[in-house]
């Protein structure tokens, strides 16, 4: 499944699988939830770029991919929902790729 950052990308991903990211340079916000599926979605300054950003996820058995390219150089945000972990716990991570 294949998008861009022009608005909310979800997809049905089942829990408890691994989940492999492959994220460009941002601020990257992961939050945990109990949902059956992965929704992001991104921010930018400049909100002209936004179908620069492309957004793949693909599932091969029990593991995803994401990945995520493009866009503008700076002011860039990305945000990571309902990915439930193996103990059944919560998380929220927060972080900056350079």
């Amino acid at each position: 499944m294949t998008g861009v950052c022009d608005g909310t990308f979800a997809t049905d991903f089942q829990t408890r699988h691994e989940i492999r990211m492959h994220l460009r340079s941002g601020e990257v916000r992961i939050v945990g939830t109990d949902a059956v599926k992965i929704t992001m979605s991104c921010e930018m300054r400049d909100s002209s770029g936004t179908h620069e950003v492309k957004i793949t996820f693909q599932a091969t058995g029990d593991s995803g991919d994401i990945r995520v390219s493009g866009g503008p150089t700076n002011d860039f945000r990305l945000r990571i929902l309902s990915i439930q972990l193996q103990s059944g716990g919560k998380l929220e991570s927060h972080c900056r790729l350079s």
